[in-house]
């Protein structure tokens, strides 16, 4: 229809096509079988789901199969998103230090990263599998090991994780499995159990506090309550991680 002599046009509705890439294949965190659908496609060029939530300004540990830039990890999680490699340890300090803006993150490598942006089930598009084994970073006492299975943590101070705030915690002996893609730091061999004392975690200059505590993961079954008083859903308590209390007590999920 033709507008006549000083009709008034009026724009009323607006239609967007969101085309998603094809996905190849997931990668699950909670998966019994990963090895093997790593092995499947390697060497292939694939878009992947990884099954994993992120919480902003969190900091957490990653270990993935193919090679990552720091540009693809910023389009993804948001430009001002953090990532840190080991640096090594020394006096009684681990140390993590950026990575530079054209540093590649090789497969099976394992970092840190602090994301802008909450994300669930990041997808990767055109990654190119390349290592069906996760990397272990040597550096003095303590070694920084990456995982793409789950894995069961030794519970006598020689293997530690990450938690949410960057400080350094022993699994509890009862709740020691630690979902798949993740890293931990383990006491490099021939050196003395590190049970009695727990080094502090140096990141890009800034030293966190030392966390002599044990932590559990609490289970999907139980009832968790945020620091404000929120009852949490069982994704809350699982996926998302952080600190919630249940019964009464302080808890730091191993989820990171």
């Amino acid at each position: 229809m033709t507008p006549q002599k000083n009709e008034k046009l009026y724009l009323i509705q607006i239609t967007l096509t969101i085309t998603r890439p094809k996905l190849d294949a997931t990668l699950d965190e909670k998966g019994e079988n990963v090895e093997s659908t790593i092995s499947g496609i390697v060497g292939e060029n694939k878009t992947l789901a990884l099954n994993r939530t992120f919480n902003p300004s969190q900091l957490y540990t990653m270990c993935l199969p193919y090679d990552l830039s720091k540009e693809m990890i910023t389009g993804i999680f948001g430009s001002k998103t953090k990532v840190y490699s080991y640096a090594g340890y020394q006096n009684g300090e681990l140390s993590f230090s950026t990575v530079k803006e054209d540093v590649v993150l090789n497969a099976g490598m394992p970092f840190l990263m602090r994301p802008e942006y909450y994300v669930e089930q990041p997808t990767f598009a055109g990654v190119t599998v390349k290592s069906t084994t996760a990397q272990t970073v040597g550096g003095g006492e303590w070694e920084f090991c990456g995982t793409f299975g789950s894995y069961e943590l030794a519970a006598d101070g020689t293997q530690l994780f990450l938690t949410a705030g960057g400080t350094l915690a022993k699994p509890l002996a009862e709740s020691r499995k630690m979902r798949g893609f993740r890293c931990y730091l383990k006491k490099a061999a021939g050196t003395v159990n590190g049970s009695a004392q727990l080094p502090s975690v140096t990141i890009d200059g800034e030293t966190n506090a030392i966390k002599t505590a044990e932590y559990a993961a609490p289970t999907s079954g139980t009832t968790a309550y945020s620091l404000s008083g929120m009852k949490l859903n069982a994704g809350c308590k699982t996926a998302n991680g952080g600190i919630m209390i249940i019964d009464g007590k302080k808890f730091i999920t191993t989820n990171r």
